[in-house]
């Protein structure tokens, strides 16, 4: 009895570990990619009435791996173009958070990606 105990106690307690790590890993672990922005969408307006600029964008990892994301910016005026950032992604969010850096701190091999696919 006491082994089967230990057994079922053992089996939940992988499982909460294991459930915790593809949460984690879906949820809240951040990933760093790039992208440059190379157009001025139109402004738009949501249904409470908040200016946006909505980007589909293709974000490249510093391993040149890409993913597409839309990215959508409450804001009064449209990210500069030709701007490169450099974006934290999460696999069921997208981006959460972005920061404008120089084209010099962009990783050579995302860097020449992004380049290779530019409009």
């Amino acid at each position: 009895m006491k082994k089967i105990f230990i057994t079922l106690t053992l089996a939940l307690a992988s499982l909460f570990v294991m459930s915790g790590c593809q949460f984690y890993d879906r949820e809240l672990k951040k990933e760093v990619y790039y992208t440059k922005i190379t157009t001025t969408p139109e402004k738009q307006t949501d249904k409470e009435g908040s200016s946006y600029f909505e980007y589909n964008q293709v974000f490249v990892n510093k391993n040149g791996e890409k993913i597409d994301l839309e990215m959508k910016e409450y804001r009064n005026k449209p990210l500069k173009k030709d701007a490169y950032l450099k974006a934290k992604v999460t696999k069921s969010d997208g981006v959460k958070s972005w920061e404008e850096v120089e084209k010099s701190k962009v990783p050579d091999k995302a860097l020449d990606t992004i380049e290779k696919n530019e409009p």
